[in-house]
């Protein structure tokens, strides 16, 4: 039996406001098991050039894990982009992940 994990990734609105959008966003373990890494597809309509902060909630809202990521696209890019959280941080199903 396969669970469908549901994980919702948020973009600020002010990323948003600067052209940045998500597509397919996954969850994938470390080599310890722990599902401490989401995989982004992220575009953009206008050049796109900033490290954004990702602070991950379990369901209960307690922030659990802090990542960041550089993204770097061109007017009209879009690329595959990793958020690597510490090493403890197991994301849980029906997580909230936000993008600053």
């Amino acid at each position: 039996v396969e669970e469908t994990w549901s994980i919702d990734v948020q973009l600020s609105e002010a990323v948003k406001a600067r052209g940045l959008s998500l597509g397919k966003v996954q969850v994938e373990a470390d080599s310890a098991g722990r599902d401490n890494r989401v995989i982004l597809y992220c575009s953009t309509t206008r050049p796109f050039q900033d490290t954004l902060h990702a602070q991950a909630y379990d369901k209960d809202g307690k922030e659990m894990g802090r990542a960041f990521v550089v993204i770097d696209l061109p007017a009209n890019g879009a690329d595959f982009h990793t958020l690597r959280f510490q090493a403890l941080t197991d994301l849980e199903r029906k997580c909230r992940v936000t993008l600053q």
